[in-house]
């Protein structure tokens, strides 16, 4: 009796099969040469894996190698030491961090009942007009709780939370690279941002922008949240919360905010198709405008010097302006040219990662991260009076993520076209590259911000140092 044939079974894949994660960087990390990596990035480290066909071998899986986390360990540390090591050579304060000072001694001696008088000082009093405006409650009252709490009515507690914030930025950055990339990425852009000109000049002054800095990476984080899982509903308050401290800490917060939230927007309506998260972001934003507005009129004493504080903080007094004029206004190249004399590897490898976005890497975070950097080099090199470094603060640490991403990428593509000892050979002479270029950039600040003893960040001041 013949016997009878088993009928054929059919292995039907996923309907939507996930690409499997792929690290950028070391041999030992690397999938199976017989299946080569894509060029495009990881994806959600939760997402799970299709699986793997009967006839397909088996992928040969490596332990992570745990060098990575101690060099972003490294590097994390690097960064703070640097930020520490220059704490204690700034001879003389701006007039920026005398106004904040000033502010912020006045609200720790008298209590948050003071704002009144300084609303009421800045509108009258023509020479004020000139200085920050008293709109900027988040920090004046950050740095008088810092006050109250080390009992000290001076600079240095501007200067601390300057510090301790740019520190939790290259932590919060690492935390962004891993989460939503591989930690390659994570210690890539980390270790950009540990030697960036602007940071290390603002985290050893009493100003506004690390903390803005910091500010503006963290709603970053957060839109990247509500991305990746738009039906968690618990992110949403902490954005709209963000999004209030930032209209709150500088006249720019207009634009962190309302990148991020038109971003998730558009991903909330055309990607995801999710009304009701959309509604809810929609009505929590006018919500926050609301609630920012009634806070200063609180602050404020009423609304009678909310409106006029608004507009003098957006036109300030004329010796303002002349120093703007002369100073922070030139054409838009020369903002770019000061981009690449304080950081030109980290510039062209930003350059190269918002290339790879554009093309191939759509992923939510690398967008968010190319859409926020793009908005505030675009309005800092294209609006009048606005060339500065200090204004880009909130969009440094997306600017280390595409730098990052680049490098990352590039790496990658030297690993799939060479052979494993040339690939090596192209990865050490990169690492080193990338090194001196740090190098050079530490020297750059050390030569044109410490040593001069300059007050500010602005384009012209830099480039005549």
């Amino acid at each position: 009796m013949a016997s009878r044939k088993r009928p054929h079974q059919r292995h039907d894949p996923p309907a939507h099969p996930e690409p499997a994660r792929v690290s950028h960087l070391p041999e030992a990390a690397a999938p199976h040469p017989e299946h080569p990596p894509t060029a495009a990035a990881t994806t959600h480290p939760h997402h799970s894996h299709p699986p793997a066909s009967a006839d397909t071998p088996h992928p040969h899986v490596s332990p992570r190698p745990p060098l990575v986390w101690y060099a972003l360990a490294a590097v994390i540390f690097v960064g703070c030491w640097l930020r520490f090591l220059h704490l204690g050579d700034v001879e003389k304060r701006s007039p920026d961090e005398d106004t904040y000072t000033d502010f912020a001694a006045r609200i720790a001696d008298k209590g948050i009942g003071t704002t009144p008088t300084l609303f009421a000082e800045f509108v009258q009093q023509s020479d004020q007009q000139n200085y920050p405006a008293p709109t900027r409650l988040t920090y004046f009252v950050l740095e008088a709780a810092v006050m109250r709490i080390a009992e000290i009515r001076d600079a240095s507690a501007g200067v601390a939370i300057s510090f301790i914030l740019s520190c939790l930025s290259l932590v919060l950055l690492a935390w962004i690279g891993i989460r939503f990339f591989n930690p390659w990425v994570a210690l890539s852009a980390v270790t950009f941002m540990a030697f960036s000109v602007g940071e290390l000049a603002m985290a050893r002054r009493a100003w506004q922008d690390s903390a803005f800095g910091f500010l503006g990476l963290l709603m970053m984080y957060v839109a990247c949240e509500i991305a990746s899982n738009p039906r968690r509903r618990a992110w949403y308050p902490a954005f709209l919360a963000l999004g209030t401290l930032s209209l709150l800490t500088k006249q720019t917060g207009v634009i962190i905010y309302g990148v991020c939230g038109m971003w998730l927007l558009w991903v909330l309506l055309s990607k995801e198709r999710l009304r009701q998260p959309a509604a809810l972001l929609v009505w929590g934003s006018l919500a926050s405008v609301v609630v920012t507005v009634c806070v200063l009129a609180v602050a404020a004493g009423g609304f009678a010097q909310v409106v006029p504080a608004l507009k003098l903080s957006v036109n300030p007094g004329q010796r303002a302006i002349a120093y703007m004029s002369e100073y922070s206004s030139c054409p838009w190249y020369q903002f770019v040219y000061l981009l690449w004399i304080t950081g030109p590897i980290p510039l062209v490898l930003a350059a190269a990662g918002a290339a790879v976005v554009v093309l191939r890497d759509r992923r939510n975070a690398a967008v968010c991260a190319l859409l926020v950097t793009a908005a505030f080099v675009l309005f800092s090199s294209g609006y009048p009076l606005m060339q500065n470094l200090r204004y880009l603060s909130p969009a440094n640490g997306a600017f280390c993520l595409l730098a990052g991403i680049g490098f990352c990428y590039l790496m990658n593509l030297a690993r799939q076209r060479f052979q494993k000892t040339a690939y090596q050979r192209v990865l050490s002479v990169s690492v080193l590259v990338v090194m001196i270029g740090l190098f050079h950039d530490y020297i750059t600040f050390h030569s044109t911000v410490v040593q001069p003893g300059i007050l500010d960040l602005s384009v012209k001041l830099m480039q005549h140092a």
